[in-house]
């Protein structure tokens, strides 16, 4: 009796497309708005916000 061998392979690495940090993902979203509020010389009244930033340490000191 003959025998049939049929050899099959798979894929070592995944196909293009499936990355999980798409480069364009992020077009259509709005900016966070982070930046100065109120510039130099501005009059402000106490509690006004001057700078909006992404974490909480405080890295903007007035008057330097």
């Amino acid at each position: 009796l003959p025998v049939l061998v049929i050899q099959s392979r798979t894929a070592a690495k995944k196909s293009a497309g499936h990355t999980k940090n798409r480069q364009h993902h992020n077009r259509r979203r709005k900016g966070k708005g982070y930046g100065p509020r109120r510039t130099e010389g501005e009059r402000v009244t106490p509690g006004t916000m001057l700078l909006k930033q992404k974490k909480t340490e405080v890295k903007y000191h007035p008057g330097l």
